[in-house]
């Protein structure tokens, strides 16, 4: 099992579900990205996640991932702001990135169930990880294990997470759910709390969680109010954002969340970016993905513009 000073070793702070930004060729745009970071560290998150659930990691080779976080660690991005989702079915896939992030120092990676085999028995999936870990030598680069959520991954059964983090928790370092269900976060609390550090990516879970580090899609247009919901302690003060009139941050949260009601979330996302940089390259999604129709994107722009975005204080 972990130990304390696993636990303590943790992520903190805000790390971003990093989208992808795709060239009209479909490929990665490596400038684009690597900019995009760049604004987010300068507006305070402590770290990035690459090809993560919203970052359109399935659609991208692990030949692709490595040659963007090589061009970035080029361009003197620090390898321990870096999270590397590992998406990838095969299992020699996977474990070809993890020794990539492990020589590229990167701060870690997140492991996830497969995408496929809707129907996996416990077996399956215990012995998947226990294939993959089995092959992972102890490093620096920290090992997360991420769920997701059950629409499009494998669901992971508090039996396989006992089981796997019995056998390999020395190298596990924390549990990420991305899954969107604060359920899962509480079951993971009263289950693992005492042995591994609990992250969720549920912005609304925070103020539960007393987490020191969260991983947010919400993060690539208003990192400064999750840094300033993840940092708040709500019991002894208020939590106004600075420099906004009578908005607090749980009501700015909800006034964005309700922009993406009934519209393809990631296309939504890089339309809002697309809009914040004056940058329509950024509304690309690599098939089969697709970006917003001319009537999604209407209706998002009045609710943006209805949310007015304080670039200054989000």
């Amino acid at each position: 099992m972990s130990n304390l000073q696993s636990i303590k070793n943790s992520f903190n702070g805000v790390w971003v579900d990093t989208l992808t930004p795709i060239k009209e060729d479909l490929h990665i745009d490596l400038h684009r990205l690597e900019s995009h970071l760049r604004t987010l560290m300068m507006k305070g998150v402590q770290g990035v996640v690459l090809f993560g659930f919203h970052g359109e990691g399935p659609s991208f080779s692990s030949e692709e991932k490595a040659e963007a976080i090589s061009y970035l660690l080029k361009a003197g991005v620090s390898p321990s702001s870096l999270l590397l989702s590992i998406s990838s079915n095969a299992a020699p896939d996977a474990l070809k990135l993890v020794h990539f992030a492990q020589k590229a120092q990167l701060h870690g990676v997140l492991i996830s169930a497969p995408s496929h085999y809707k129907s996996l028995s416990n077996l399956g999936l215990t012995q998947y990880f226990d294939h993959l870990l089995g092959a992972i030598a102890q490093s620096e680069t920290k090992v997360y294990l991420h769920i997701l959520p059950s629409a499009y991954h494998v669901d992971m059964p508090e039996t396989v997470l006992a089981e796997t983090l019995n056998k390999h928790g020395e190298k596990i370092f924390g549990i990420i759910n991305e899954s969107g269900l604060s359920t899962i976060t509480q079951d993971l609390i009263k289950s693992f709390a005492n042995q591994f550090k609990i992250h969720s990516c549920n912005e609304m879970d925070l103020k539960t969680l007393h987490s020191t580090g969260t991983i947010s899609v919400m993060a690539n247009v208003i990192p400064r109010v999750v840094d300033h919901l993840l940092h708040t302690d709500t019991s002894k003060q208020g939590t106004f954002i600075p420099g906004m009139k009578a908005k607090s941050t749980d009501e700015r949260l909800i006034e964005f969340e309700s922009l993406f009601v009934k519209l393809p979330t990631l296309a939504a996302y890089k339309f809002l970016l697309a809009q914040i940089y004056h940058d329509l390259a950024w509304v690309n999604c690599r098939p089969p993905l697709v970006k917003l129709d001319q009537e999604l994107i209407n209706e998002l722009s009045k609710r943006f513009k209805s949310f007015d975005l304080q670039t200054n204080n989000e």
